[in-house]
Formats: C-alpha cells, sequence, structure tokens
C-alpha cells in the first residue's frame, strides 16, 4: 500500500474474499488422505478508484508488488464508472 500512497493514491478498499481459479482450490491432507472441504480459497480483493490518468500507473505498481510468477497471482479488472456519488455532500463526480 505504501508504493500506492507515493504515487497519490489515497483511497483502496481491501476485502477478505474466497474463490477458485486456475489452481482449482486448496486440498488438505490428514491422516494420508488428501480431501477437500470447498474448493475456495482465501483471498484479498482491492477496490481502487483512480482518474483516467492514473490507471497505468496503478496498475503497474499493483502488478509489482503482487507479482510472484505463481498461478494464483491474481487478476486486475478496470472498470469504467458510470456515476459516482458522494453520500456525504450529495455530489455527483
Amino acid at each position: 500500500m505504501k508504493s500506492l500512497l507515493k504515487i497519490g493514491i489515497r483511497g483502496v478498499t481491501v476485502s477478505d474474499v474466497r474463490g477458485f481459479g486456475a489452481q482449482g482450490g486448496s486440498k488438505e491432507r490428514h491422516g494420508g488422505s488428501e480431501f477437500s472441504e470447498d474448493k475456495f480459497v482465501a483471498k484479498v480483493k482491492l477496490e481502487i478508484v483512480v482518474s483516467k490518468d492514473q490507471v497505468e500507473a496503478v496498475i503497474e505498481k499493483v502488478k509489482d508488488e503482487a507479482w510472484t510468477g505463481e498461478i494464483g497471482d491474481g487478476k486486475i479488472f478496470c472498470k469504467i464508472p458510470k456515476l459516482i456519488f458522494m453520500i456525504a455532500d450529495s455530489m455527483i463526480l
């Protein structure tokens, strides 16, 4: 997160989520047997809203921090918000 602060990003939402992708979920070993209670793996989801001119820099910073070279490093989804409404001051951005 420090690297995002250094490039001027001040708002990030972090959520603990569960899911699975290419790695297929986790399996446990118990008594020599492999089993899977569910296919979901604990993950961290970041949500960051930035201006168009910040998108590339944020992608690079997140990629640099998250990359391990292993399956499960994650994905970055970029969406353009249709509307941002600030509840506190009833302002539309």
